[in-house]
């Protein structure tokens, strides 16, 4: 077992890494190791991905990870933060440290927001990251673009867009909103 600070509002784990990472409701990552076939549980890195704000806008509200595309590069962890922002950051080390890589302009200060890795994107180059926005749009982000890295906005709902997810092989995206749609 482990105390964490504040509440915990998402879990991701990234079993070829063998971590599970933790976001707080006080803008912060935990990350742990897990060894099953031991039974253990080691303490890892605690990441302040928001720092110096207060109650709902410090909230980690969703971690989505990827392993690392090929041998000496590094896994990422995606986190929706209540910052008006989605970070991206590279996981340094075995016991899932963390360095921030770039960060994403998206709106998202009250609400549980959700994003996600795009599983394919294969008619593209690079990977790409989908998120929901409190302006009621979903945003699509190339990773390999330095600048203009929004590449789509999709404007399908009319109050807070809330998650999103992909089936897959990409031929669906689902998305939902405040209203129950």
């Amino acid at each position: 077992t482990s105390t964490v600070p504040g509440a915990v509002l998402c879990l991701e784990a990234a079993p070829r890494d063998s971590l599970v990472w933790a976001g707080t409701d006080r803008g912060t990552v935990l990350s742990f190791r897990v060894d099953c076939l031991a039974g253990r549980l080691a303490k890892g890195h605690r990441t302040v991905v928001i720092p110096g704000v207060g109650s709902r806008q410090g909230r980690v509200t969703c971690l989505s990870s990827r392993p690392a595309p090929a041998p000496g590069q590094h896994a990422l962890l995606l986190v929706s933060a209540g910052s008006n922002a989605l970070q991206l950051y590279s996981v340094t080390d075995t016991l899932g440290a963390l360095s921030l890589i770039r960060t994403f302009p998206v709106l998202h200060s009250n609400l549980c927001l959700r994003s996600a890795f795009a599983p394919l994107m294969s008619a593209r180059s690079g990977d790409c990251v989908v998120s929901a926005s409190e302006d009621g749009a979903v945003y699509f982000f190339d990773l390999s673009r330095s600048s203009k890295a929004c590449i789509n906005k999709l404007e399908a709902h009319s109050c807070p867009a809330l998650a999103v997810a992909f089936n897959y092989d990409e031929s669906f995206l689902a998305t939902s909103d405040t209203s129950g749609l």
